[in-house]
This record gives C-alpha cells, sequence and structure tokens, in this order.
C-alpha cells in the first residue's frame, strides 16, 4: 500500500492506493497529525501496511510545505518506511496526488530524507 501526503497548498491531504484502488481525503485544518488519525480511523487501515510514502516536496508554501515534509521524513524514519519525495503542481488536490503518483514510478523509493522545494523565499522576518 502507498501512502501519498500532499501539504503544498496550505490544506493537509492524503492519498492510500491498494492495488487500483485509490482513496483521497482533504482537511482544511492545519494539524497535520489530527489529520493523519482522522484518515487511519475512516479508511481502517493499519499502519503496518504501508510499504512505500510519497510525499510532494513542493514547490509550495514555506511552513506547510516544510510541514508536510518533515511528517514524511519522520514517518518514514519512524516506521522503517522507504520514502519518494516528487514534485507536482495542479491546481486540483485530486490529480495533484495522481500526477504524484505517475512521476514516482520513475524513482526508487529510500530512506534518505526528502528536501522542501519553496515557492518564493520565507517571509519570516521582518524587513530591515
Amino acid at each position: 500500500m502507498i501512502l501519498i501526503i500532499d501539504t503544498t497548498d496550505r490544506q493537509v491531504a492524503f492519498g492510500l492506493k491498494k492495488n487500483q484502488t485509490l482513496l483521497i481525503q482533504i482537511f482544511k485544518q492545519a494539524d497535520i497529525f489530527k489529520s493523519f488519525s482522522s484518515f487511519l480511523k475512516r479508511y481502517r487501515f493499519n499502519i503496518d501496511d504501508i510499504d512505500i510514502i510519497i510525499v510532494n516536496h513542493g514547490p509550495g508554501y514555506f511552513t506547510s510545505t516544510r510541514i508536510g515534509v518533515t511528517f514524511a521524513n519522520t514517518f518514514s524514519y519512524i516506521e522503517g518506511i522507504p520514502l519518494i519525495g516528487v514534485s507536482a503542481e495542479h491546481k486540483n488536490v485530486q490529480k495533484r496526488i495522481k500526477l504524484l503518483i505517475k512521476k514516482s514510478k520513475y524513482i526508487s523509493p529510500s530512506f534518505a530524507p526528502v528536501f522542501p522545494i519553496y515557492n518564493k523565499p520565507p517571509n519570516i522576518t521582518y524587513s530591515k
């Protein structure tokens, strides 16, 4: 089973692909942990069933992209699940998740961390 994570546009989106079935859920809330917990409960799947994690590493908004990539890296490390970082841009989240799956077929999963790509420099300090 493949877990797909996308937080590049201030939403939390999870996808789950098993064989030819793709389940997608989009959360407007910012808490990725609560969103993931709700996703697990809704589709009744076990973390042990996940074989690969795919994360959209950008480009995207600074904070949301960083949170999604950090979540994927940490989850991969703790659970020992290989990870693929893919870049996919599309305004429609469902189409973006399908694009992530399609692009990931050409990348070998690994245990190396994925690094985020931002759509512009972060604006986290005041101008001088």
